[in-house]
């Protein structure tokens, strides 16, 4: 799974509906027993946006909320 490194800022990540993405501090989100992250972080259905600053943790995750075992981890 690639590993995005971002810097501070604000990210827009589009996807097709089904495969609709979510940020957890837990590897793998609900799959694993996370929860989506919600601090800075909005959900639509075929886009999601991020900010990322000193705040945020690292790593964050990002996953499927469909599909067990699609996603990764981003750092700053």
């Amino acid at each position: 799974s690639p590993v995005l490194k971002l810097a501070n800022g604000e990210y827009q990540f589009t996807f097709p509906p089904s495969h609709p993405i979510r940020f957890s501090t837990t590897p793998d989100g609900v799959h694993a027993g996370g929860v989506a992250y919600q601090k800075g972080a909005s959900y639509g259905p075929q886009s999601a946006s991020l900010i990322i600053n000193q705040s945020t943790p690292t790593p964050l995750y990002y996953y499927c909320a469909n599909h067990a075992g699609m996603g990764g981890r981003l750092i700053r």
